[in-house]
């Protein structure tokens, strides 16, 4: 896949027309029997979080190859505008390639939001997309630090410029994602009132039988691919990061609606709460093992899923909150059992104290202190929250580390 001119391709209002037309086709999609008994909140839920966009580049993992580099000539003019002799000089030049990591849906880049912001200098470099990593390759002439920091610097608001400014793309994406819910609202009860008016016709033709069954909103399941190998300075396993957030939004999910039912959480220790994520893991994803307590690097983690070769894909740390001391060591154990192809992890606490809010504020002060911290993403949900962590023996290493915290009181 290659983007020849990001941010110029898709004209803002173009691709959120393509957004909502597939969400109505997909409404569309469903029988009128379904339309008409499936509980609409529900549905709407499902939908908004299916078709939520998200992109971020990580200039965090911004990372720099020599590709290579070539002797090269050109002729010039000895005394131009008089009769000079062409002369040939010889040069260096030098092929480099910038590496980004990024997540979400790759088509944002291709967005040209309404204020565009224009460069004289703006010339698109080609950029690969290989996975999830961006690689935009350019060349120098002169192998000098400030020149080609200069250059990057170029590249980088040439390229990207157009993301992050006033009413730029992720602000049109955000405006979209704002008003989602409304939107896929309008549509669905647009098509339900299609779909229920032929339905009457074709019940008064006698064409279609009425039935009062009651259909759920169906999970979402996810078929995860087998991690295959990318190359570079190491080799590791590529794993999608759209799985690993699909797993993160699952428990949450999951957790969050336990936290309605007493009887679910009451008296039950964290193994016993484990117990209750790990199954429905494995019912909604497809290609993978969870299991718990199972052996990795140090010791035994509660929650880990593999993919079909072995490779590991989330693993995870359940605790009841017992005060921050009790979440250092926690981390510690978690960064404790990940190797480093293991870059996608969870802790999950279980609150059963009063006064939530105050002990959420306690666990984020006192994870952004730990001495392998190494910067926040941002807040996923109402208690989610995104952390980069790194491995006590690589600094250079980068774990993904998600927050989750849920009220369970006694």
């Amino acid at each position: 896949m290659r983007i020849n001119k990001p941010n110029e391709e898709i004209p803002v209002r173009e691709y959120v027309a393509r957004k909502l037309y597939e969400i109505e086709n997909e409404i569309k999609s469903l029988d009128n029997e379904y339309i008409m008994n499936v509980d609409q909140d529900e549905y709407i839920n499902m939908l908004v979080a299916k078709h939520t966009v998200s992109f971020e580049i990580y200039y965090l993992t911004e990372r720099l190859f020599l590709d290579g580099k070539q002797e090269k000539q050109e002729y010039f003019d000895e005394c131009p505008g008089f009769y000079g002799r062409n002369m040939i000089r010889t040069f260096t030049e030098y092929h480099f390639c910038l590496n980004y990591k990024f997540t979400g849906d790759i088509d944002v880049l291709r967005i040209k939001p309404e204020c565009f912001k224009f460069s004289t200098l703006y010339n698109p470099i080609p950029i690969d997309v290989i996975g999830d990593e961006l690689l935009i390759r350019f060349t120098s002439r002169d192998i000098d630090t400030k020149v080609i920091q200069k250059q990057i610097g170029e590249i980088k608001g040439n390229e990207f410029g157009n993301l992050d400014n006033q009413g730029g793309a992720k602000w049109h994406i955000s405006l979209f994602n704002k008003r989602l819910p409304q939107d896929i609202k309008k549509i669905f009860e647009r098509v339900k009132a299609e779909k229920e008016k032929e339905h009457r016709v074709l019940v008064e033709l006698g064409v279609v039988n009425l039935s009062s069954t009651v259909i759920e909103v169906p999970v979402i399941r996810k078929i995860v691919p087998t991690p295959s190998l990318i190359e570079d300075k190491k080799v590791a396993y590529h794993i999608n990061d759209d799985i690993y957030k699909d797993i993160l939004k699952h428990i949450y999910s999951l957790c969050k609606e336990y936290e309605r039912h007493e009887n679910i959480y009451k008296g039950k220790h964290e193994e016993d709460l484990r117990d209750l994520i790990v199954p429905s893991l494995n019912s909604v994803f497809i290609g993978t093992n969870s299991t718990a307590e199972t052996f990795n690097r140090k010791g035994k983690t509660d929650i880990i899923t593999k993919a079909p070769d072995n490779s590991n894909v989330f693993i995870a740390e359940c605790k009841v909150w017992h005060g921050e001391k009790m979440l250092s060591e926690a981390i510690d154990q978690l960064l404790g059992y990940v190797t480093w192809r293991d870059t996608r992890t969870a802790l999950i606490l279980f609150v059963k104290n009063s006064g939530i809010l105050d002990i959420i504020e306690k666990a984020k002060s006192t994870i952004s202190q730990h001495v392998c911290y190494a910067g926040y993403k941002g807040q996923t949900d109402e208690s989610s929250f995104s952390y980069i962590y790194h491995t006590k023996d690589d600094p250079q290493s980068q774990i993904a580390l998600e927050l989750m915290i849920f009220h369970y009181p006694e």
